[in-house]
């Protein structure tokens, strides 16, 4: 049986900070190891 996956909680304000010094979805997302879709949802708001 695999272990449950975990939900990593999402630093909106890092991802927004990042996003502002030009820094792409993907880098963002691979810098805080999320995927790139909660990247997109954070800056879609």
């Amino acid at each position: 049986m695999t272990p449950p996956s975990t939900i990593r909680p999402i630093d909106t304000a890092q991802v927004r900070a990042l996003a502002a010094e030009g820094i792409g979805a993907t880098a963002i997302a691979r810098r805080l190891g999320i995927g790139r879709a909660p990247v997109y949802r954070v800056l879609e708001v």
